[in-house]
């Protein structure tokens, strides 16, 4: 019992920390894409693969958030179809369908660890909500060397995508890191239905020039957060079980 109270305590302090230190939210990469060939190729990627419901727990009504990966990571795939090697990145058949979707992940010369169309139905909403380690001791953000890149693919000003509280006005074809480990939730509440294309990607040298200069205390901070933290989340689910 005092092991796991001491692992739940020190995870707790690192989560409350990270989020009062000066760590980038949310940032327009300086790249953007043409949304109107994506968006064409949803209709293609729909009739070759369904939708799969988003393990969301209670953050949004089941089949109202939904994905087709095209690079599956840890739970996009269903068990009938899984093997022990989908914990690694794997290309999904689909994706050698669809050109210009690939043309927006070849971009990115970085890692992509997971790829995928995300659809929030009209009228849905994903309540607020943080990020954690669902399949690995490793949160994504800037600083902990993983990131998730939102693209708008069919998008409109009645999508609201917040953040700490704050909307980020995403536009169709632009480029926007989050950061997940940061309250956030989104609401359509348009009549079309959102599609964008999310890339989680590992951060690299390339990556790094995207983004604004870090100092050094950022990069300090960084290799703090990506050495201990995963360890204390295997060990508060170890604890747990």
């Amino acid at each position: 019992m005092a092991i796991r109270t001491c692992a739940i305590d020190l995870l707790s302090h690192i989560i409350k920390t990270a989020a009062w230190r000066h760590m980038q939210s949310a940032y327009k990469l300086p790249i953007s894409f043409d949304p109107d060939p994506i968006a064409a190729e949803v209709s293609k990627a729909e009739s070759r693969s369904a939708w799969i419901d988003h393990w969301a727990d209670t953050s949004a009504i089941p089949g109202t958030w939904v994905f087709i990966p095209l690079i599956a990571g840890p739970g996009d795939l269903p068990e009938a179809i899984r093997s022990e090697r989908d914990d690694a990145p794997r290309s999904m058949p689909l994706l050698a369908e669809l050109p210009h979707s690939r043309s927006i992940i070849d971009a990115f010369h970085t890692k992509v660890m997971r790829a995928r169309l995300m659809k929030l139905k009209a009228g849905a909403v994903i309540k607020e909500h943080r990020d954690y380690a669902y399949f690995g001791g490793q949160r994504w953000s800037f600083e902990r060397g993983r990131i998730r890149v939102h693209i708008p693919i069919i998008t409109g000003a009645n999508v609201f995508w917040m953040l700490n509280g704050k909307r980020i006005d995403m536009k169709a074809g632009e480029a926007w890191y989050v950061n997940v480990c940061r309250p956030h939730s989104v609401e359509n509440r348009g009549d079309t239905d959102r599609i964008h294309l999310v890339l989680e990607t590992e951060v690299n040298e390339w990556l790094r020039s995207l983004f604004p200069p870090e100092t050094l205390r950022d990069r300090l901070w960084g290799t703090a957060l990506r050495n201990l933290e995963p360890l204390l989340w295997n060990l508060y689910k170890s604890v747990r079980a």
